[in-house]
């Protein structure tokens, strides 16, 4: 609920002024005019400023997702689980999360809509999955399949970052001995060579245009990078810019094909977890969107449940799409025939998640290596092009 400003004149000529709470400005307006006002002017009434509220860590979501399947699985009431939970160890973001959801699930609000109240801690896909196992009343079945896909992603997100972690350090000590051979070095290499009046080799050249656009260049350019970030971070929120940025990563060489894989495992394992619950498959297809980690994905989904509604089946329609890996719709070809769909939909989950963590793993290894070789070829260039000219002159003497 928002606070709105608002004042109006009733059919007697009083003029009200007052402050409401209401969903928008539009809803507000609304009601006003029913309760007989008019001439009604709705101001958003302005925030103080206030420090932002701690998001719900990854470990602590998954904590909660994991042992709340388990309360549920072993028969405990939800809102008993959760009054558990929070009487037991936590953090206290974790705490005020389980208050909250408490309080509306007191209110007589369904859990799927509770969790949808706090964005930001909890995703779309998440939502999305609770409200497809509430429908199908396999709560339990659907925070246990969200309690494995978010220990997937952390464990493939800590494994990213465990790969990245060198090469980073290597990059930052690279870019900082540039900085300093640029900025303090290379000036006075280029006014010795500059009393001498030597001709000097062409690498030598390009060194020094390098470090006098650095020098003249670097701080503006650094603001330039920073404003064109806060640019792009604001417009990934507009659908088209995003969906732009997303095509655009899957066309990237390999990468874009590990992508295509990690999000395929997802779709897979998501609409197997939907089939479980006694969702048919249209009505698994529908909440199946919701819970898409990409807007991309998403598309393809719409897509797919039109074609199903249509008539088509399931492996053709997603054989249809080019971001889909073909493994998936050839299973699904396999269970329809067999009428084991959701068993095969878990087999191919399973096969295209070894390949996406194959993938990941034969790239990790070969960062570290690269980072050095990378890092030796800018430091033994950035040497040589300041040498040259020195072997030079000693050959002349």
């Amino acid at each position: 609920m928002l606070t709105y400003k608002c004042s109006a004149r009733n059919w007697t000529g009083l003029i009200g002024h007052g402050t409401e709470a209401a969903a928008s400005a539009a809803t507000l307006e609304a009601q006003l005019r029913t309760d007989g006002w008019f001439n009604i002017t709705v101001i958003a009434s302005r925030r103080p400023w206030t420090l932002p509220a701690p998001f719900l860590s990854a470990v602590d979501r998954l904590a909660l997702t994991h042992q709340l399947a388990h309360l549920i699985g072993a028969g405990l009431p939800l809102t008993e689980a959760i009054q558990l939970l929070r009487d037991g160890k936590g953090t206290a973001t974790l705490k005020a999360v389980l208050t909250t959801l408490q309080t509306d699930l007191m209110a007589g609000h369904a859990y799927s809509v509770c969790i949808g109240r706090q964005v930001q801690h909890f995703s779309d896909l998440y939502v999305g999955v609770i409200a497809a196992a509430e429908e199908g009343g396999q709560l339990a079945s659907g925070l246990q399949h969200l309690a494995h896909q978010l220990q997937s992603d952390a464990r493939r997100k800590a494994q990213i970052q465990s790969a990245l972690r060198y090469p980073a350090l290597i990059a930052g000590i690279a870019a900082l001995v540039v900085t300093l051979i640029m900025t303090l070095v290379i000036p006075s290499f280029e006014a010795q060579f500059a009393q001498r009046g030597t001709p000097l080799p062409w690498l030598t050249q390009q060194l020094i245009w390098c470090a006098q656009s650095l020098r003249t260049w670097g701080g503006p350019g650094s603001l330039g990078l920073l404003l064109l970030a806060f640019i792009v971070k604001r417009q990934l929120k507009r659908p088209a810019f995003r969906l732009f940025c997303e095509s655009q990563l899957f066309r990237i060489p390999g990468y874009g094909h590990w992508l295509k894989t990690v999000y395929s495992a997802a779709l897979a394992k998501t609409l197997h977890s939907l089939l479980q619950t006694g969702l048919p498959l249209s009505k698994a297809l529908t909440h199946l969107a919701q819970a898409q980690q990409t807007l991309s994905f998403q598309r393809v989904v719409h897509t797919v449940h039109q074609s199903v509604n249509r008539g088509v089946l399931l492996s053709v329609a997603l054989g249809a799409s080019p971001l889909v890996s073909p493994l998936l719709p050839q299973l699904c070809r396999v269970g329809e025939a067999t009428g084991a769909l959701d068993t095969l939909l878990q087999s191919a989950a399973t096969s295209l998640d070894s390949a996406a963590n194959e993938a990941l793993e034969k790239w990790t290894a070969a960062l570290e290596p690269l980072s050095i070789l990378i890092l030796g070829l800018i430091i033994g260039t950035m040497v040589l092009a300041m040498y040259w000219p020195v072997f030079q002159i000693g050959q002349t003497i």
